[in-house]
Order: structure tokens, then C-alpha cells, then sequence
């Protein structure tokens, strides 16, 4: 749809800065993939320790840290320290998680009421713009890991970020793609899928001709579900969430402490939720003077985000 590849993984140029929509991390536990990527992609990454806490207070000057961890916790004042740890022992090993019909109870059966409070309410609510109580308990497994040690973020696997922000692995895709005799139709908008039964014929495009589909091809959509489901004649009831990112250059070589990547907000006193300095992930997309801050704003359509003008 837009000229450059990637999609929202995307980089682009503003003023002396390499930008992302995010920025994002690649990671991942699997060998096979780690040999690819390496393989492929070596010399664009930058591999390190990533790491965030989440900030509190009403002045936002309480740095917690996050993942959870035993050793994170003992820093914890003594009389939260106290109620956090006899809340933990009366879990039963988290058993009453079996019975959890939404986050909330399973969160609260497997750390307590007042870590659930502290990290898993205000912030996954403000992310997904629900109650935590009508979000199904599948939802919370991946949001959740106690470890011994204060530890980055993506631990005991593979991580890096692209040197020159995500968008340089995507632009050698590109270039290989097209080195192989592939083609690409960049600003070009998807306007319909033909199918004819159960299999997709071609694909109709704003500009240009379309593009037949034989039975031996594979199609891979990345358009949204709720998008791909319109363009197939289904109505879904599934509503998109979003994200607007406000970028604010500085003239200073950093401003977040050392060994900090990014930090999420779950105050509802800021519209953002999470601010991430890309330039401490990777110091190739900012001059050695200057850097910039990310900051990610959730919306829904229609609500108070949605309706601000740029």
C-alpha cells in the first residue's frame, strides 16, 4: 500500500534520525530461526540486553522493575515486601488458576491481589482499552513470569534490533526478492480477493492490472483480519485497536539512565503507555549528539485519541 516495504516494520528518515513504528526487537528461542536471521541479516544486527521498568508515582519518578522477580521484589519496601510474599504463600502453587473464567482471576490466583494491582490491571487496560474482567484467562500466561533475578527483558533466548532501525532487514528482503526475478507492486492498495470455491483466483489491486493466482500458489495475507475477512464478503464483529507514535527530538546525546531501553506508563493521567529511546537500543539511527523519544498511544476508533487532530 505505502512505497516502502516492511509494512509497520518500516524505517524512514526524519531530520537526522532513522525512525520505526515501535521500535521492535527481533526474538526468539528457536535455533533453526537464529541460524536464519544470522545467516541472512548478521551484519544488521545489534544484539544486547534490553531492558525496562515500569514508572509510577505522581511525579513518575518510581522506576519499578519488570519482569517480575524474587530479587526485584526483596528491594520492595518492607511493609509491601510483607504482604506481597504472605499473599504468594497462600496460592497453593497457583491451582485456582484451573478455574479462572478471566484475566483478572487468573492473574490474582497466580501472584496475589497486590501485584495484580501494581502491574496487571491499569496497564493491560489501558492497552486493549477493556476491563481486565472480560478478557479470557488465555490472555495471561504470556503476560506473566516470575524469575529469580532482576533480568532483561527477553531472557534465555536470542534478541537483537536492526543496526539502522527493523526497516533494514526488510529492505534486503526487498532486495533479494527482486534479485531472484521477484516483483514487487509498491503504493498499491489490495481492493479485492477472487476466489472460486475454496481457493483464492487473483487479487485486484487499485492500480494496475490483477494478479491471477494458480492452484499452485501460495498466498500469505498481512492485511488486517477484520480486512481480509470484508474482501472475502464475511462481516466481522472484531474490533481493530491502534497505536499513534509521537516522536520529540532532543538536542542532547541521551536522556533515559544507563541500561534502561524503554518504559511503560499505566497512569491515566498521560495518553501514552509506553516511551522507548531508540537510540539506546541501537546507536546507529541518531547523530552522537542528538537523540529522540518514541511515544506509543493506544486508540480506539472513535474515542478521545481518535478524534485529535495530528
Amino acid at each position: 500500500k505505502e512505497n516502502a516495504v516492511g509494512g509497520m516494520c518500516k524505517t524512514w528518515k526524519w531530520n537526522d534520525f532513522l525512525v520505526d513504528t515501535g521500535p521492535h526487537i527481533f526474538h526468539t528461542p528457536d535455533a533453526q530461526l537464529v541460524q536464519f536471521w544470522e545467516k541472512e541479516f548478521g551484519d544488521l544486527f545489534v544484539k544486547g540486553e534490553f531492558r525496562c521498568k515500569n514508572v509510577k508515582g505522581d511525579r513518575f519518578d518510581e522506576y519499578w522493575d519488570y519482569p517480575l522477580s524474587w530479587e526485584g521484589i526483596s528491594r520492595y519496601p518492607q511493609k509491601l515486601k510483607e504482604s506481597i510474599l504472605k499473599e504468594l504463600d497462600s496460592l497453593n502453587g497457583g491451582t485456582m488458576r484451573a478455574y479462572a473464567t478471566n484475566y483478572t482471576q487468573y492473574i490474582e490466583a497466580q501472584v496475589g491481589p497486590t501485584l495484580r494491582q501494581m502491574f496487571f490491571k491499569k496497564y493491560p487496560e489501558k492497552i486493549w482499552g477493556i476491563s481486565t474482567d472480560d478478557m479470557t484467562p488465555e490472555w495471561a500466561p504470556k503476560r506473566i513470569e516470575f524469575r529469580q533475578k532482576v533480568t532483561p527483558f527477553y531472557y534465555n533466548q536470542w534478541n537483537a534490533v536492526g543496526k539502522f532501525g527493523t526497516g533494514c532487514v526488510y529492505d534486503r528482503i526487498r532486495d533479494k526478492i527482486l534479485k531472484l526475478g521477484g516483483i514487487l507492486h509498491t503504493g498499491s492498495t489490495v481492493t479485492g480477493i477472487r476466489t472460486a470455491g475454496k481457493s483464492v483466483t487473483g487479487v485486484d489491486l487499485a492500480k494496475g492490472p490483477s494478479i491471477p493466482i494458480e492452484p499452485q500458489d501460495v498466498v500469505v495475507s498481512s492485511l488486517p483480519i477484520t480486512f481480509t475477512a470484508r474482501l472475502l464478503g464475511y462481516e466481522s464483529s472484531l474490533k481493530f485497536r491502534g497505536i499513534r507514535s509521537v516522536y520529540a527530538a532532543y538536542r542532547r546525546p541521551g536522556i533515559f539512565p544507563e541500561g534502561l531501553h524503554w518504559l511503560y506508563y499505566d497512569s491515566e493521567h498521560v495518553f501514552f503507555n509506553r516511551i522507548t529511546e531508540q537510540k539506546k537500543l541501537s546507536p546507529f539511527v541518531a547523530p552522537p549528539d542528538r537523540t529522540f523519544l518514541t511515544a506509543e498511544i493506544t486508540y480506539s476508533k472513535g474515542d478521545q485519541i481518535d478524534t485529535l487532530d495530528s
